[in-house]
């Protein structure tokens, strides 16, 4: 009689908890055209790419804002190939300074990875920002698809990736990109 082989099965149960969402409540703007979400804080802006369900409002930059703030917290790419951001992000002439995005592995990097159908960054500025990625890179805007953007700039910043890279957007088809 032949015995067979016994091979144990493991279980490994893994409890995780999952991130706590901000909490806009507590912020002025409910994300309306005429009511937009107010963003005054690195964090602010970093859970903007965290909750896939902002991508299709809109945002008002209150104030200039230093993402070294987040320090070694990794900042979520808001928009990607999945869940384009479509929404409207009004920098109000603002500055966003010291982002860093490293991200080697990745389609759609930048401060927006992927900017949808009638989606629409304005009057925002960019400075010092350091983005790796690996295809559809550009500081502000990985890749802008029938969006756009307007009146933003990029100064004194580096962007690294395989292709379709760019300062202001690595990759854009059938938007308008207008200075």
């Amino acid at each position: 009689m032949r015995q067979g082989l016994f091979f144990p099965i493991i279980v490994l149960t893994v409890f995780c908890t999952p991130a706590l969402a901000y909490d806009w409540s507590t912020n002025l703007g409910d994300g309306s055209d005429t009511n937009p979400y107010q963003i005054s804080t690195a964090e602010q802006m970093n859970a903007i790419g965290a909750d896939t369900a902002l991508w299709d409002k809109y945002f008002k930059l209150m104030n200039d804002i230093d993402m070294s703030a987040l320090g070694t917290t990794p900042y979520n790419v808001i928009g990607n190939n999945s869940n384009h951001f479509t929404g409207v992000f009004d920098g109000d002439g603002h500055v966003i300074s010291n982002l860093t995005i490293n991200l080697p592995e990745t389609l759609g990097v930048g401060l927006f990875g992927l900017v949808g159908h009638n989606g629409h960054v304005r009057n925002l500025g960019l400075k010092n920002a350091d983005v790796t990625g690996m295809q559809y890179v550009g500081c502000l805007v990985g890749m802008i698809y029938q969006g756009t953007i307007t009146q933003c700039c990029v100064k004194e910043s580096g962007v690294s990736g395989f292709q379709y890279i760019g300062g202001l957007a690595g990759y854009s088809d059938g938007s308008s990109v207008a200075y």
